[in-house]
């Protein structure tokens, strides 16, 4: 089952059983705005997307961690 979150060069989300949550956490967190309809339609603060992974996939580290 996929996992969705939003990915913008300031910050990512946590992962989301849903697409619409995904973008429901960008709105709350003041990175988009919705568009209007269809409910999937924003507009990004900055460049940003929806990313989409299987539930089972493992997160890539995170850039900087470690050395």
């Amino acid at each position: 089952m996929p996992a969705f979150r939003y990915r913008t060069l300031l910050m990512v989300g946590p992962w989301r059983a849903t697409r619409r949550d995904a973008l429901a956490d960008a709105v709350r967190c003041g990175l988009a705005r919705w568009a209007g309809e269809p409910w999937d339609r924003v507009t990004w603060r900055f460049p940003g997307e929806i990313e989409e992974r299987e539930e089972d996939a493992p997160d890539a580290p995170a850039s900087g961690a470690g050395a």
